[in-house]
Protein backbone atom coordinates (compact mmCIF):
# COMPACT_ATOMS: atom_id res chain seq x y z
CA UNK A 1 0.00 0.00 0.00
CA UNK A 2 1.16 3.23 -0.62
CA UNK A 3 1.32 4.67 3.28
CA UNK A 4 4.15 1.75 3.45
CA UNK A 5 6.85 4.41 2.03
CA UNK A 6 6.45 6.36 5.29
CA UNK A 7 6.71 3.50 7.44
CA UNK A 8 9.91 2.73 5.81
CA UNK A 9 11.47 6.23 5.66
CA UNK A 10 9.67 7.65 8.37
CA UNK A 11 6.96 10.17 8.39
CA UNK A 12 7.57 14.29 7.20
CA UNK A 13 7.61 16.79 9.12
CA UNK A 14 4.00 17.68 10.70
CA UNK A 15 2.59 13.89 10.35
CA UNK A 16 1.68 11.47 12.94
CA UNK A 17 4.67 8.94 13.27
CA UNK A 18 7.16 11.47 12.53
CA UNK A 19 9.59 11.38 15.77
CA UNK A 20 9.48 7.83 15.42
CA UNK A 21 11.62 7.29 12.27
CA UNK A 22 11.21 5.02 9.55
CA UNK A 23 11.66 1.05 10.21
CA UNK A 24 14.06 0.47 7.48
CA UNK A 25 16.23 3.74 7.79
CA UNK A 26 16.45 3.58 11.62
CA UNK A 27 17.30 -0.05 11.19
CA UNK A 28 20.07 0.87 8.73
CA UNK A 29 20.62 3.36 10.55
CA UNK A 30 21.72 1.81 13.53
CA UNK A 31 23.33 -1.10 12.07
CA UNK A 32 24.73 0.28 8.73
CA UNK A 33 26.74 -2.69 8.00
CA UNK A 34 23.90 -4.44 7.32
CA UNK A 35 22.55 -7.24 4.88
CA UNK A 36 18.95 -6.48 3.99
CA UNK A 37 16.75 -9.23 2.25
CA UNK A 38 13.15 -7.77 0.19
CA UNK A 39 11.11 -11.00 -0.65
CA UNK A 40 8.53 -10.66 -3.19
CA UNK A 41 9.85 -7.33 -3.45
CA UNK A 42 7.63 -7.27 -7.18
CA UNK A 43 4.60 -7.44 -5.00
CA UNK A 44 4.70 -4.21 -3.47
CA UNK A 45 3.24 -0.82 -4.18
CA UNK A 46 5.16 1.43 -7.40
CA UNK A 47 5.95 4.13 -4.68
CA UNK A 48 7.67 1.53 -2.74
CA UNK A 49 9.33 -0.07 -5.22
CA UNK A 50 10.67 2.92 -6.28
CA UNK A 51 12.46 3.53 -3.07
CA UNK A 52 14.02 0.44 -3.02
CA UNK A 53 15.14 1.09 -6.35
CA UNK A 54 16.77 4.27 -5.57
CA UNK A 55 18.71 2.43 -2.57
CA UNK A 56 19.95 -0.23 -5.23
CA UNK A 57 20.68 3.21 -7.60
CA UNK A 58 22.66 5.29 -5.33
CA UNK A 59 23.56 2.99 -2.43
CA UNK A 60 21.90 5.57 0.11
CA UNK A 61 18.35 7.03 1.68
CA UNK A 62 17.11 10.80 2.81
CA UNK A 63 14.82 9.54 5.62
CA UNK A 64 11.66 11.60 7.46
CA UNK A 65 14.23 13.78 9.02
CA UNK A 66 16.54 14.58 6.03
CA UNK A 67 19.14 12.51 6.98
CA UNK A 68 21.32 10.35 4.25
CA UNK A 69 21.06 6.48 5.26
Amino acid sequence: EKHTVARLIGAPPGYVGYDEGGQLTEAVRRRPYSVVLFDEVEKAHPDVFNVLLQIMDDGRLTDGHGRTV
